[in-house]
Protein backbone atom coordinates (compact mmCIF):
# COMPACT_ATOMS: atom_id res chain seq x y z
CA UNK A 1 0.00 0.00 0.00
CA UNK A 2 1.47 3.17 -0.72
CA UNK A 3 1.86 5.96 1.71
CA UNK A 4 -0.19 9.20 1.95
CA UNK A 5 1.51 11.89 0.33
CA UNK A 6 2.59 14.53 3.27
CA UNK A 7 0.19 17.14 4.06
CA UNK A 8 0.79 20.07 3.09
CA UNK A 9 -0.78 21.94 5.87
CA UNK A 10 1.57 20.37 8.45
CA UNK A 11 4.41 21.21 6.47
CA UNK A 12 3.30 24.76 6.41
CA UNK A 13 2.90 24.71 10.32
CA UNK A 14 6.18 22.97 11.05
CA UNK A 15 7.74 25.91 8.75
CA UNK A 16 6.13 28.32 10.77
CA UNK A 17 6.53 27.15 14.22
CA UNK A 18 8.88 24.37 14.02
CA UNK A 19 9.47 21.33 16.49
CA UNK A 20 10.73 22.07 19.62
CA UNK A 21 15.10 21.60 19.39
CA UNK A 22 16.24 17.91 21.14
CA UNK A 23 17.16 18.68 24.45
CA UNK A 24 20.27 16.49 23.53
CA UNK A 25 21.36 15.50 20.43
CA UNK A 26 20.85 11.42 20.35
CA UNK A 27 23.56 10.68 17.47
CA UNK A 28 25.87 11.62 20.17
CA UNK A 29 24.50 11.29 23.60
CA UNK A 30 24.48 7.77 24.78
CA UNK A 31 21.31 8.32 27.27
CA UNK A 32 18.62 10.49 28.21
CA UNK A 33 19.67 13.04 31.03
CA UNK A 34 18.61 12.33 34.22
CA UNK A 35 15.94 14.93 35.96
CA UNK A 36 18.64 17.31 37.59
CA UNK A 37 20.71 16.68 34.31
CA UNK A 38 17.65 18.02 32.48
CA UNK A 39 17.13 20.76 34.48
CA UNK A 40 20.70 22.11 34.01
CA UNK A 41 20.21 21.62 30.38
CA UNK A 42 16.87 23.50 29.97
CA UNK A 43 18.63 26.98 31.10
CA UNK A 44 19.62 29.45 28.74
CA UNK A 45 20.63 31.71 31.36
CA UNK A 46 24.72 32.98 31.07
CA UNK A 47 26.14 30.97 34.16
CA UNK A 48 24.76 28.38 35.32
CA UNK A 49 26.80 25.78 38.25
CA UNK A 50 25.59 22.13 38.67
CA UNK A 51 26.55 19.46 41.07
CA UNK A 52 27.69 19.62 44.20
CA UNK A 53 28.11 16.07 45.52
CA UNK A 54 30.23 13.36 44.29
CA UNK A 55 28.62 10.73 41.45
CA UNK A 56 25.98 13.54 40.57
CA UNK A 57 26.82 13.07 37.01
CA UNK A 58 28.67 16.46 36.28
CA UNK A 59 30.63 15.54 33.85
CA UNK A 60 27.42 13.74 31.69
CA UNK A 61 25.59 17.30 32.08
CA UNK A 62 28.55 19.15 31.13
CA UNK A 63 28.99 17.45 28.09
CA UNK A 64 25.50 16.73 27.22
CA UNK A 65 25.09 20.99 27.42
CA UNK A 66 28.31 21.25 25.36
CA UNK A 67 26.74 19.02 22.43
CA UNK A 68 23.64 21.11 22.32
CA UNK A 69 23.98 22.63 19.53
CA UNK A 70 26.67 20.79 17.36
CA UNK A 71 23.94 21.09 14.29
CA UNK A 72 24.52 24.62 13.83
CA UNK A 73 27.07 25.54 11.37
CA UNK A 74 29.67 27.38 13.28
CA UNK A 75 28.88 26.78 17.07
CA UNK A 76 32.39 26.45 19.04
CA UNK A 77 32.28 24.77 22.82
CA UNK A 78 35.20 24.83 24.95
CA UNK A 79 35.71 21.95 28.04
CA UNK A 80 38.50 22.99 30.56
CA UNK A 81 39.95 20.93 32.99
CA UNK A 82 42.89 22.97 35.46
CA UNK A 83 45.41 20.63 34.23
CA UNK A 84 46.17 18.55 31.20
CA UNK A 85 46.87 15.55 33.46
CA UNK A 86 43.43 16.01 34.75
CA UNK A 87 41.85 16.53 31.21
CA UNK A 88 43.65 12.80 29.74
CA UNK A 89 42.75 10.90 32.90
CA UNK A 90 41.17 7.77 31.89
CA UNK A 91 36.73 8.35 32.68
CA UNK A 92 37.69 11.87 32.69
CA UNK A 93 35.60 14.33 30.67
CA UNK A 94 37.68 14.24 27.50
CA UNK A 95 37.91 10.32 27.77
CA UNK A 96 34.04 10.13 27.77
CA UNK A 97 33.60 12.07 24.82
CA UNK A 98 35.86 9.88 22.97
CA UNK A 99 33.71 7.07 24.04
CA UNK A 100 30.23 8.71 23.49
CA UNK A 101 31.14 10.36 19.71
CA UNK A 102 33.45 7.20 18.58
CA UNK A 103 31.66 5.77 15.25
CA UNK A 104 29.70 9.03 14.51
CA UNK A 105 30.39 11.72 11.81
CA UNK A 106 31.73 13.75 14.80
CA UNK A 107 35.80 13.68 13.84
CA UNK A 108 39.06 14.20 16.53
CA UNK A 109 42.11 15.85 16.07
CA UNK A 110 44.11 15.22 18.08
CA UNK A 111 46.49 17.54 17.85
CA UNK A 112 44.08 20.43 18.44
CA UNK A 113 42.18 18.60 21.40
CA UNK A 114 39.28 18.52 19.43
CA UNK A 115 36.23 17.13 17.52
CA UNK A 116 34.74 18.45 14.46
CA UNK A 117 30.83 18.26 13.43
CA UNK A 118 29.29 17.56 9.54
CA UNK A 119 27.96 21.16 10.25
CA UNK A 120 31.32 22.77 11.24
CA UNK A 121 30.24 23.05 14.92
CA UNK A 122 33.48 22.09 17.25
CA UNK A 123 34.15 20.87 20.82
CA UNK A 124 37.57 21.96 22.00
CA UNK A 125 39.07 20.42 25.18
CA UNK A 126 41.54 22.56 27.30
CA UNK A 127 43.04 23.10 30.87
CA UNK A 128 44.43 26.74 32.84
CA UNK A 129 47.36 25.19 34.83
CA UNK A 130 48.86 28.60 35.15
CA UNK A 131 47.65 32.12 35.05
CA UNK A 132 49.05 32.45 31.10
CA UNK A 133 47.18 29.43 30.00
CA UNK A 134 44.37 31.34 29.35
CA UNK A 135 45.78 33.97 26.82
CA UNK A 136 45.91 30.93 24.69
CA UNK A 137 42.11 31.30 23.93
CA UNK A 138 42.33 35.28 23.70
CA UNK A 139 41.44 35.34 19.65
CA UNK A 140 39.03 32.32 19.75
CA UNK A 141 34.82 32.96 20.23
CA UNK A 142 32.81 30.65 22.19
CA UNK A 143 29.24 30.11 22.56
CA UNK A 144 29.96 27.60 25.16
CA UNK A 145 32.33 27.50 27.93
CA UNK A 146 32.25 24.94 30.50
CA UNK A 147 34.63 24.33 33.78
CA UNK A 148 34.58 20.63 34.77
CA UNK A 149 35.84 20.69 38.49
CA UNK A 150 34.97 24.82 38.75
CA UNK A 151 36.26 24.64 42.65
CA UNK A 152 40.26 24.25 40.84
CA UNK A 153 40.27 27.51 39.00
CA UNK A 154 40.77 30.98 39.82
CA UNK A 155 37.98 33.39 39.65
CA UNK A 156 40.38 35.19 37.57
CA UNK A 157 40.33 32.88 35.12
CA UNK A 158 37.21 31.94 34.64
CA UNK A 159 35.84 35.65 34.75
CA UNK A 160 38.28 36.10 31.74
CA UNK A 161 36.58 33.27 29.48
CA UNK A 162 33.54 35.66 29.45
CA UNK A 163 35.45 37.82 27.31
CA UNK A 164 35.90 34.55 24.90
CA UNK A 165 31.79 34.43 24.47
CA UNK A 166 30.60 36.18 21.51
CA UNK A 167 28.23 35.61 18.86
CA UNK A 168 27.16 37.04 15.56
CA UNK A 169 24.22 39.32 15.16
CA UNK A 170 22.68 37.67 12.27
CA UNK A 171 22.31 34.10 11.14
CA UNK A 172 21.75 30.81 12.72
CA UNK A 173 24.12 31.41 15.44
CA UNK A 174 22.38 34.49 16.59
CA UNK A 175 19.46 32.09 17.87
CA UNK A 176 22.22 30.24 20.33
CA UNK A 177 22.53 31.39 23.71
CA UNK A 178 25.84 32.18 24.76
CA UNK A 179 26.42 29.80 28.54
CA UNK A 180 29.14 29.75 30.69
CA UNK A 181 29.27 26.43 32.98
CA UNK A 182 30.34 24.86 36.04
CA UNK A 183 30.23 21.82 37.40
CA UNK A 184 31.77 21.19 41.12
CA UNK A 185 31.97 19.29 44.60
CA UNK A 186 33.00 21.78 47.16
CA UNK A 187 36.28 22.22 48.39
CA UNK A 188 39.15 23.13 46.74
CA UNK A 189 41.11 26.30 46.07
CA UNK A 190 37.99 28.15 44.39
CA UNK A 191 35.63 26.87 47.01
CA UNK A 192 35.14 30.22 48.44
CA UNK A 193 34.59 32.00 45.33
CA UNK A 194 32.28 29.76 43.49
CA UNK A 195 29.89 29.51 47.00
CA UNK A 196 29.91 33.06 47.27
CA UNK A 197 29.24 32.98 43.37
CA UNK A 198 26.90 30.55 42.67
CA UNK A 199 25.24 29.40 46.55
CA UNK A 200 24.94 32.54 48.11
CA UNK A 201 24.29 34.14 44.63
CA UNK A 202 26.44 37.40 45.74
CA UNK A 203 27.75 40.43 43.23
CA UNK A 204 31.45 40.71 42.74
CA UNK A 205 32.72 43.32 44.75
CA UNK A 206 35.55 44.28 42.18
CA UNK A 207 32.55 44.24 39.44
CA UNK A 208 30.88 47.95 40.05
CA UNK A 209 27.84 46.21 36.91
CA UNK A 210 27.84 42.99 38.96
CA UNK A 211 24.37 44.34 40.34
CA UNK A 212 22.36 42.35 43.16
CA UNK A 213 19.85 41.78 40.18
CA UNK A 214 22.48 40.31 37.75
CA UNK A 215 23.93 38.27 40.35
CA UNK A 216 20.53 36.55 41.60
CA UNK A 217 20.52 35.48 37.81
CA UNK A 218 22.94 32.65 38.20
CA UNK A 219 21.62 29.30 38.55
CA UNK A 220 22.77 26.50 41.01
CA UNK A 221 21.11 23.03 39.82
CA UNK A 222 22.11 20.73 43.04
CA UNK A 223 22.47 17.01 42.28
CA UNK A 224 23.70 14.03 44.40
CA UNK A 225 24.55 10.23 44.23
CA UNK A 226 20.88 9.31 44.59
CA UNK A 227 20.09 11.70 41.24
CA UNK A 228 22.17 9.68 39.28
CA UNK A 229 21.12 5.70 38.31
CA UNK A 230 24.05 5.77 35.79
CA UNK A 231 26.73 4.77 38.72
CA UNK A 232 26.98 1.59 41.39
CA UNK A 233 25.83 3.59 44.14
CA UNK A 234 26.55 0.58 46.80
CA UNK A 235 30.29 0.76 45.68
CA UNK A 236 30.60 4.34 45.96
CA UNK A 237 28.60 5.23 48.90
CA UNK A 238 31.82 2.38 50.57
CA UNK A 239 34.26 4.57 49.37
CA UNK A 240 33.01 8.19 51.15
CA UNK A 241 32.54 6.23 53.86
CA UNK A 242 36.08 5.88 54.45
CA UNK A 243 36.69 9.55 54.43
CA UNK A 244 36.68 12.24 57.23
CA UNK A 245 33.49 13.78 58.45
CA UNK A 246 33.67 17.17 56.86
CA UNK A 247 34.81 15.85 53.20
CA UNK A 248 32.32 13.30 53.15
CA UNK A 249 29.73 15.87 53.61
CA UNK A 250 31.43 17.87 50.86
CA UNK A 251 31.30 14.64 48.32
CA UNK A 252 28.46 13.20 49.36
CA UNK A 253 25.42 15.64 50.98
CA UNK A 254 27.19 18.32 48.79
CA UNK A 255 27.46 20.84 51.92
CA UNK A 256 28.93 23.68 50.74
CA UNK A 257 29.53 25.05 54.53
CA UNK A 258 31.75 22.07 55.45
CA UNK A 259 34.96 22.73 56.58
CA UNK A 260 37.74 20.11 55.18
CA UNK A 261 40.12 18.82 58.12
CA UNK A 262 43.33 20.94 57.96
CA UNK A 263 46.06 23.14 59.78
CA UNK A 264 43.28 26.34 59.75
CA UNK A 265 44.40 29.39 61.11
CA UNK A 266 41.41 29.88 62.78
CA UNK A 267 40.14 26.72 63.80
CA UNK A 268 36.98 28.29 66.15
CA UNK A 269 35.66 31.74 66.78
CA UNK A 270 35.19 33.92 63.38
CA UNK A 271 31.36 33.72 64.09
CA UNK A 272 31.81 35.68 67.52
CA UNK A 273 34.37 38.20 65.57
CA UNK A 274 31.77 38.82 62.39
CA UNK A 275 28.94 38.87 65.07
CA UNK A 276 30.69 41.56 67.02
CA UNK A 277 31.15 43.48 64.11
CA UNK A 278 28.00 43.43 62.51
CA UNK A 279 26.63 45.19 65.91
CA UNK A 280 29.77 48.06 65.88
CA UNK A 281 28.49 48.52 62.15
CA UNK A 282 24.61 49.12 63.04
CA UNK A 283 26.28 51.45 65.47
CA UNK A 284 28.50 52.90 63.50
CA UNK A 285 25.62 53.59 61.05
CA UNK A 286 23.19 54.79 63.45
CA UNK A 287 25.14 57.57 64.99
CA UNK A 288 25.93 56.04 68.28
CA UNK A 289 29.25 54.41 67.94
CA UNK A 290 32.53 56.47 68.94
CA UNK A 291 35.65 55.32 69.37
CA UNK A 292 36.89 54.99 72.11
CA UNK A 293 40.72 55.27 72.17
CA UNK A 294 41.19 58.79 70.15
CA UNK A 295 39.88 60.26 67.37
CA UNK A 296 41.50 58.27 64.98
CA UNK A 297 41.33 55.44 62.85
CA UNK A 298 44.28 53.53 61.15
CA UNK A 299 44.94 52.03 58.03
CA UNK A 300 46.59 49.02 56.66
CA UNK A 301 47.55 47.62 53.52
CA UNK A 302 49.03 44.78 51.42
CA UNK A 303 50.08 45.35 47.81
CA UNK A 304 49.30 42.38 45.26
CA UNK A 305 47.46 41.35 41.88
CA UNK A 306 44.32 41.99 44.56
CA UNK A 307 45.75 44.69 46.44
CA UNK A 308 43.70 45.40 49.36
CA UNK A 309 43.54 48.33 52.01
CA UNK A 310 41.59 47.78 55.69
CA UNK A 311 40.33 50.55 57.54
CA UNK A 312 41.26 49.74 61.29
CA UNK A 313 39.45 51.09 64.28
CA UNK A 314 41.37 50.83 67.75
CA UNK A 315 39.34 49.27 70.17
CA UNK A 316 39.46 50.14 74.10
CA UNK A 317 42.14 48.27 75.82
CA UNK A 318 43.65 46.42 72.60
CA UNK A 319 42.31 45.06 69.58
CA UNK A 320 40.53 46.55 66.63
CA UNK A 321 37.45 46.96 64.44
CA UNK A 322 37.25 46.58 60.64
CA UNK A 323 34.61 48.24 59.10
CA UNK A 324 35.22 48.91 55.28
CA UNK A 325 37.51 47.42 52.89
CA UNK A 326 38.40 48.57 49.51
CA UNK A 327 39.84 46.14 47.29
CA UNK A 328 41.55 46.81 43.66
CA UNK A 329 43.47 45.30 40.75
CA UNK A 330 46.86 45.49 40.73
CA UNK A 331 49.45 49.27 41.50
CA UNK A 332 46.76 51.67 40.27
CA UNK A 333 46.95 53.45 43.79
CA UNK A 334 45.75 56.49 41.91
CA UNK A 335 42.57 54.61 42.22
CA UNK A 336 42.80 53.18 45.52
CA UNK A 337 43.41 56.85 47.22
CA UNK A 338 40.03 58.82 46.37
CA UNK A 339 38.04 54.93 47.72
CA UNK A 340 39.95 55.03 50.75
CA UNK A 341 39.94 58.89 51.55
CA UNK A 342 35.87 59.49 50.72
CA UNK A 343 35.62 56.50 53.36
CA UNK A 344 37.65 58.58 55.94
CA UNK A 345 35.90 61.70 55.15
CA UNK A 346 32.61 59.38 55.64
CA UNK A 347 33.22 58.21 59.23
CA UNK A 348 34.84 61.90 59.78
CA UNK A 349 38.03 60.88 61.19
CA UNK A 350 41.65 61.51 60.42
CA UNK A 351 44.29 58.95 60.13
CA UNK A 352 46.35 58.24 62.94
CA UNK A 353 48.97 56.28 60.58
CA UNK A 354 49.32 53.71 58.11
CA UNK A 355 50.65 50.45 58.13
CA UNK A 356 51.66 48.65 54.97
CA UNK A 357 53.85 45.74 53.84
CA UNK A 358 57.20 47.14 53.34
CA UNK A 359 58.07 44.95 50.41
CA UNK A 360 56.73 47.04 48.49
CA UNK A 361 57.95 50.40 49.33
CA UNK A 362 57.95 52.13 46.13
CA UNK A 363 53.86 51.47 45.72
CA UNK A 364 53.85 52.82 49.45
CA UNK A 365 55.10 56.15 48.52
CA UNK A 366 53.11 56.44 45.73
CA UNK A 367 50.08 55.54 47.59
CA UNK A 368 50.44 58.16 50.30
CA UNK A 369 51.39 61.09 47.44
CA UNK A 370 47.75 60.88 46.24
CA UNK A 371 46.77 60.06 49.46
CA UNK A 372 48.18 63.09 51.33
CA UNK A 373 46.46 65.93 49.67
CA UNK A 374 43.67 64.61 49.83
CA UNK A 375 43.20 64.08 53.55
CA UNK A 376 44.80 67.27 54.53
CA UNK A 377 48.15 65.89 55.12
CA UNK A 378 46.80 64.21 58.33
CA UNK A 379 49.08 60.65 57.45
CA UNK A 380 51.99 59.27 59.29
CA UNK A 381 53.23 56.34 57.55
CA UNK A 382 54.23 53.43 59.04
CA UNK A 383 56.24 50.12 57.11
CA UNK A 384 55.77 46.68 58.69
CA UNK A 385 58.49 44.39 57.82
CA UNK A 386 56.67 41.24 57.11
CA UNK A 387 59.73 38.83 57.29
CA UNK A 388 60.01 40.00 61.31
CA UNK A 389 56.68 40.59 62.54
CA UNK A 390 54.40 37.81 60.21
CA UNK A 391 54.40 35.04 63.24
CA UNK A 392 53.71 37.50 65.84
CA UNK A 393 50.95 39.22 64.19
CA UNK A 394 49.05 35.87 62.98
CA UNK A 395 49.76 34.93 66.62
CA UNK A 396 47.85 38.39 67.90
CA UNK A 397 44.95 37.52 65.87
CA UNK A 398 44.49 33.81 66.82
CA UNK A 399 44.65 35.74 70.56
CA UNK A 400 42.21 38.44 69.16
CA UNK A 401 39.90 35.70 67.98
CA UNK A 402 39.45 33.63 70.98
CA UNK A 403 38.85 36.40 73.53
CA UNK A 404 36.21 37.59 71.14
CA UNK A 405 34.34 34.36 70.59
CA UNK A 406 34.83 33.59 75.17
CA UNK A 407 33.43 37.41 75.50
CA UNK A 408 30.68 36.75 73.02
CA UNK A 409 30.07 33.42 74.87
CA UNK A 410 29.72 35.16 78.12
CA UNK A 411 30.24 38.82 78.14
CA UNK A 412 29.69 39.36 82.05
CA UNK A 413 32.51 36.76 82.90
CA UNK A 414 34.93 37.47 80.28
CA UNK A 415 36.69 41.34 79.92
CA UNK A 416 35.44 43.24 77.30
CA UNK A 417 38.98 43.55 75.44
CA UNK A 418 41.61 43.06 73.73
CA UNK A 419 39.07 42.22 70.81
CA UNK A 420 38.59 41.89 67.19
CA UNK A 421 35.61 42.74 65.42
CA UNK A 422 35.26 42.50 61.24
CA UNK A 423 32.43 43.50 59.62
CA UNK A 424 31.40 40.95 57.00
CA UNK A 425 29.49 43.38 54.79
CA UNK A 426 31.83 46.44 55.03
CA UNK A 427 34.60 43.68 54.19
CA UNK A 428 33.14 40.61 52.79
CA UNK A 429 36.13 39.64 51.07
CA UNK A 430 38.66 39.70 54.11
CA UNK A 431 36.00 37.39 55.95
CA UNK A 432 36.49 34.75 53.56
CA UNK A 433 39.92 34.89 53.44
CA UNK A 434 39.90 35.05 57.30
CA UNK A 435 37.33 32.03 57.29
CA UNK A 436 40.45 30.04 54.57
CA UNK A 437 43.22 30.61 56.08
CA UNK A 438 45.35 27.86 56.73
CA UNK A 439 48.89 26.91 57.43
CA UNK A 440 51.24 25.47 55.41
CA UNK A 441 53.44 24.47 58.20
CA UNK A 442 51.66 24.98 61.59
CA UNK A 443 55.15 24.48 63.46
CA UNK A 444 56.74 27.45 61.85
CA UNK A 445 53.62 29.50 61.82
CA UNK A 446 54.05 29.94 57.62
CA UNK A 447 50.52 31.23 56.62
CA UNK A 448 49.30 29.03 53.02
CA UNK A 449 49.58 31.06 50.30
CA UNK A 450 47.07 32.32 47.71
CA UNK A 451 44.67 34.82 47.73
CA UNK A 452 45.55 36.17 51.18
CA UNK A 453 45.70 40.56 50.42
CA UNK A 454 43.45 41.15 53.01
CA UNK A 455 44.71 38.92 55.55
CA UNK A 456 48.02 40.38 55.17
CA UNK A 457 46.57 43.67 55.28
CA UNK A 458 44.79 43.23 58.82
CA UNK A 459 48.50 41.11 59.93
CA UNK A 460 50.03 44.17 59.08
CA UNK A 461 47.64 46.66 60.95
CA UNK A 462 48.16 44.85 64.21
CA UNK A 463 51.78 44.17 64.01
CA UNK A 464 53.30 46.48 66.18
CA UNK A 465 50.39 46.40 68.82
CA UNK A 466 51.70 42.70 68.44
CA UNK A 467 55.73 43.46 68.88
CA UNK A 468 54.81 45.75 71.77
CA UNK A 469 52.88 43.04 73.28
CA UNK A 470 55.52 40.57 72.76
CA UNK A 471 58.29 42.43 73.96
CA UNK A 472 56.51 43.76 77.43
CA UNK A 473 56.03 40.00 78.08
CA UNK A 474 59.31 38.71 76.80
CA UNK A 475 61.45 41.83 78.13
CA UNK A 476 63.27 42.28 74.98
CA UNK A 477 62.74 42.73 71.17
CA UNK A 478 60.49 40.73 69.54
Amino acid sequence: MQAAPPDPLLLAADILDPPPRELVPAAYVPHQPHPPQREFLELDCMEALYGGAAGGGKSDALLMAALRYVDVPGYAALILRKTYTDLALPGAIMDRAKTWLAGTDARWNDTEKRFTFPSGASLTFGYLQTANDKYRYQSAEFQFVAFDELTQFEQADYLYLFSRCRKPATGPLAQVPLRVRGASNPGGRGHRWTRRRFILREPDPDDPQDTPERAAERVFIPAKLTDNPSVDRDSYLRQLAALDPQTRAQLLDGDWNARPPGDWVFPEGLDAVFQLGERLARELASGKFTPPVGPEILLAADWGVNAHILLLWPLEGGGFFVPYEVVYHGDSVWEAAPKVAALVRHLGYPVREERFDASMPGLNAAFLRELRPLLAGRVKHLAIPFGKFKEVGVDYLRLLVSRTHAHMLDPERTPPAPLLAVSEEGAPVLAEQMRGMQYQDADAGKVAKGDDHGFDALVAGVAPEAARRQKAQTGGSP
